[in-house]
């Protein structure tokens, strides 16, 4: 905390944002980088673990966030009554790739 009651912020690195697409050896050593520490050699195997863990949690929970945001453009598109064409229109034109972040 600062003086201000405000919580400090670390930066990390553009890699360590998108930690779900790394694997344990490039996770670890981006902890390293950014906390100038290492996982504890008897910690490693839970670490490992638990990144596998958080990691099928995310894409479970994009796939649902997907499917539901899916749905939803399509009653959009429905309820608008937009044609094939303008529904390709506003697609390509909104250019959002799921599962990014």
């Amino acid at each position: 905390m600062t003086a201000h009651g405000a919580t400090r912020v670390r930066r990390t690195s553009p890699e360590f944002t998108s930690w779900w697409d790394l694997g344990f050896p490039a996770f670890r050593a981006e902890l390293q980088k950014v906390f100038k520490r290492d996982i504890p050699v008897n910690e490693r195997d839970r670490w490992e673990e638990w990144l596998a863990n958080c990691q099928a949690e995310h894409r479970e929970w994009t796939e649902a966030i997907i499917q539901l945001e899916t749905l939803l453009n399509e009653r959009v598109y429905t309820l608008f009554g937009l044609t094939a064409e303008a529904v390709a229109i506003v697609e390509e034109n909104t250019k959002y790739r799921y599962g990014e972040v």
